[in-house]
């Protein structure tokens, strides 16, 4: 009886890798009723030139290093999943009129052309279900299905595909990334609409999730990498695995954004987290962000999650555990690290398939081949029932040939429904562009003006006396007198505390004499701004057109 349980559950047991330009995740999970376990996690160094941008460079070198790394783990398990990510992946969010689950790829299919500006043909298309839209009055009519869209080239598959031959494993699935992140993120939510934001190496996914359906997902090329890199420029450090060690020992982040280098170096980072939540409150009013979650590799450096909670406006937590996954005691996997493995573990859980069009043209000649020997043995029951055969043979040709008239019959009344609904939802589409393109033309980076000018005059230090004031679109030129530099340094201070203003530059400062012989500090620096309406604006248009978001490597 144990031994059959062991057999069972090594059929559940899957091994996943995740490849980056820096490291190689590998994972060993069990998939079962009550959850995920992770029996085995541990990364090991890209081998040089080896792999780049989701691309396997070199496919002998790192299966000579990993098969190396699997036997000292003792791991035999062969059935394998990838999850990828590389900025030759587009992905796209989509809704289309809700149809049948069957008919889901065909219209899928027959807009790719729409959603990715690629050649098709090159493609593996893969679509996922995201969340099924009902009608607000009658919430039992289905209107609308949001899908998740993502197109891989073919190449990069196979390559996959050639890795896994090369290392005697057999492919279960191909993910990537952004879908085997959101697999698990959407289950760790405790509120009704929160922010997952997941900091990885060299990039962050932003996930938006209303009870546990995902409203927005944007990858951000921004990740750990640029904050240690902040630490070495500043130290003086040319040893990266050093200056993340400081990073996690002292706490060089500060609270706030007081002009520090490396706090300032995540102001990006934190200014797109606060703009993606204004977005989504912009266009939900009555379901505002109740909760932000850090996740993945950078949770642990200090003072990072200080910075973002008193920079956004929601309470900030992050996740040291991982709810739905348990962590196998007997391998010594601790659950503190399995934050670090969420690509790995969440691929186990619905990964999108990606299959090779190559391995589907040799399954098809396999058939073929198998077809052939029915043809012989056809050939040699002719033979031995002659005449008998003649007569049969006519009437059977009949019978399929009717047969085959109704199916085709049958699938073109199918297709003209699709082409309805397809043809209702372009018209649509054309309608909303027209409108909101026009809504574009009516604003630009100067409409914040007037809001500038009431900010300056609240936050000017007394003492200074703006002189001249020069516009372009967007970026703003200031000169102006002062009694102290140190009144011009609080006001350039004042005005980069403006949520709007995105740099400051080209500051200047020299002194004069003035009429009654004062000494007098003529300044002049720059500023720019951007329009949170119009940002907002252009927002939206690239989420609900045919914008591609390529995903970026981890």
């Amino acid at each position: 009886m144990a031994k059959k349980e062991k057999k069972t559950n090594q059929k559940n047991r899957y091994l996943t890798i995740n490849f980056n330009n820096e490291f190689i995740k590998v994972s060993e999970v069990s998939k079962t009723n009550k959850g995920l376990i992770v029996h085995k996690a541990f990364s090991i160094a890209t081998p040089p030139r080896s792999y780049r941008d989701g691309v396997i460079r070199d496919r002998n070198l790192i299966a000579k290093e990993l098969t190396i790394v699997l036997q000292r783990h003792g791991i035999t398990t062969t059935n394998v999943i990838y999850t990828i990510s590389s900025t030759k992946i587009a992905t796209k969010e989509v809704v289309i009129p809700y149809v049948a689950p069957k008919k889901v790829d065909s219209i899928v299919r027959m807009n790719a052309t729409e959603y990715f500006p690629v050649n098709i043909e090159e493609y593996i298309i893969q679509n996922v279900v995201l969340e099924t839209i009902v009608n607000k009055d009658n919430p039992k009519k289905k209107e609308q299905l949001k899908l998740l869209v993502a197109a891989v080239p073919a190449k990069m598959i196979e390559e996959y595909y050639d890795f896994s031959s090369t290392m005697g494993l057999k492919v279960v699935a191909i993910d990537y990334l952004g879908n085997s992140t959101l697999q698990i993120l959407k289950m760790q939510s405790d509120v009704e609409t929160s922010v997952m934001v997941q900091i990885e190496n060299d990039s962050t996914i932003i996930s938006v999730f209303t009870n546990d359906v995902l409203q927005l997902q944007r990858t951000v090329p921004y990740g750990k990498t640029m904050i240690v890199n902040a630490v070495m420029e500043k130290r003086k450090i040319f040893n990266y695995e050093v200056a993340l060690d400081i990073l996690t020992k002292e706490q060089l982040i500060h609270t706030e954004f007081d002009g520090d280098d490396i706090t300032e170096s995540m102001r990006y980072l934190v200014s797109n987290v606060s703009r993606i939540m204004d977005y989504q409150t912009s266009r939900n009013s009555n379901k505002p962000v109740d909760k932000v979650y850090i996740v993945g590799n950078a949770t642990y450096i200090l003072g990072l999650e200080e910075l973002f909670r008193n920079n956004l406006a929601a309470p900030v937590e992050s996740i040291s555990f991982l709810k739905g996954v348990e962590a196998d005691k007997r391998t010594y996997v601790e659950e503190t690290t399995l934050t670090t493995y969420i690509a790995n573990i969440g691929a186990v859980i619905a990964p999108l398939n990606f299959s090779p069009q190559a391995s589907a043209a040799a399954a098809t000649g396999k058939k073929s081949s198998g077809a052939d020997l029915g043809q012989m043995k056809l050939v040699l029951g002719v033979a031995v029932l002659g005449a008998v055969l003649l007569i049969v043979i006519p009437y059977v040709q009949m019978t399929m040939a009717k047969t085959e008239l109704e199916e085709e019959q049958a699938r073109l009344e199918g297709i003209r429904s699709i082409e309805e609904i397809v043809a209702k939802y372009n018209t649509a589409k054309l309608t909303y562009d027209d409108v909101n393109n026009f809504k574009l033309m009516s604003v630009n980076n100067n409409d914040v003006i007037c809001e500038f000018i009431l900010d300056m005059e609240r936050v000017m230090p007394q003492g200074v006396q703006i002189t001249e004031m020069d516009i372009d679109d967007g970026v703003v030129v200031l000169k102006g007198e002062a009694y102290s530099k140190e009144a011009v340094g609080m006001f350039i201070q004042q005005v980069k505390t403006l949520d709007y203003v995105s740099a400051v530059f080209d500051d200047n400062i020299r002194e004069d004499i003035d009429d009654n012989l004062n000494v007098v500090d003529e300044f002049s620096f720059s500023c720019a701004f951007y329009n949170l309406h119009m940002f907002s604006n252009k927002f939206t248009e690239s989420s609900d057109t045919a914008d591609t978001t390529p995903a970026v490597a981890n």
